[in-house]
């Protein structure tokens, strides 16, 4: 995959504020069409708006896979006046414009596709926003390896996770000596780590997921010429039981929630046992009292 280039300052679609992390943008979960491609295919981005100067917005769903800060991305902007350009570095070589005379419409294509490209798209004007497009690069089989991750997304922190590489392609789908494989996370070798695992059958066996083992983890095998491949490892951040979003305690289990824990009853039983006791208390007394013959002096 192409190094990550410096991340361009995020915007909101139209209005140019600031734009909030990737993966909680209401985008990447209220996108339009959904569209799946391997990686090394082509995506096409249509666009509908017309108007002095179009813009093609990302919204990466693997930022940390990608080398990019979270947020929208302007990764491609045409002028009525014909001028192009690809701000997006990463994108850069792989963008291609497609227009139609006396057709309104255009579309943007993207190309060689890698799976952190995977996220959001969508085109604006100055004053409209078209319907975004969900985009999923699949890993496919590209440079001739192919990686394959268990179990697939949403991924929690805490959660066991393997990750196989293969030869594949036309360059054939024998394997490799055992121990053949290096892998790389983030171009680095992998963190020390007590619950990670380099097996020698080119697998990478990861007991205890977190954000230190987050990103692009790249499988390069032994020949001539190397053969290389992707994967994009990331938590869902949304995902219930992990840290970043614990599972709501159930009803009756937290503080002030009532009687529901073991803990809390017998208090509970405790306090209602005192509070009958003393309605009793008070009630036996104002009956005493009406039940007192008038004019009788009480005693001391």
């Amino acid at each position: 995959m192409p190094p990550p280039p410096p991340a361009s300052g995020p915007r909101s679609p139209g209005s140019g504020a600031p734009g909030g992390s990737a993966r909680s943008h209401p985008a990447l979960v209220f996108a339009g069409p959904a569209v799946t491609k391997e990686a090394g295919s082509t995506v096409s981005l249509p666009c509908n708006l017309t108007g002095p100067r179009l813009s093609w917005q990302w919204i990466p769903r693997y930022p940390v896979c990608a080398g990019v800060s979270g947020g929208m991305k302007t990764i491609y902007t045409a002028t009525a006046a014909g001028a192009h350009d690809a701000l997006q570095g990463r994108f850069q070589t792989r963008l291609r414009l497609l227009t139609s005379q006396g057709s309104p419409s255009s579309v943007l294509q993207l190309q060689t596709l890698h799976m952190n490209d995977s996220g959001v798209f969508f085109c604006a004007n100055p004053s409209q926003t078209a319907p975004p497009t969900s985009v999923t690069i699949t890993p496919g089989c590209q440079a001739g390896v192919s990686i394959e991750g268990v179990p697939k997304e949403p991924i929690a922190a805490g959660a066991s996770v393997s990750l196989s590489c293969a030869p594949c392609g036309e360059r054939g789908p024998t394997s490799p000596p055992a121990g053949g494989a290096t892998w790389q996370l983030n171009g680095k070798p992998p963190p020390n780590s007590t619950g990670l695992r380099l097996l020698r059958s080119n697998k990478v066996a990861i007991g205890d997921f977190s954000s230190r083992l987050e990103g692009l983890w790249s499988c390069h095998l032994p020949g001539d010429p190397p053969r290389s491949g992707g994967y994009c490892l990331e938590r869902d951040l949304g995902a219930h039981g992990t840290q970043e979003s614990p599972s709501p305690p159930s009803p009756g289990s937290g503080p002030g929630s009532g009687c529901g824990m073991t803990g809390l009853a017998v208090r509970c039983g405790l306090a209602f046992l005192f509070l009958s006791a003393s309605l009793g208390a008070i009630g036996y007394v104002h009956w005493k009292s009406r039940d007192r013959p008038a004019g009788r002096p009480q005693r001391d």
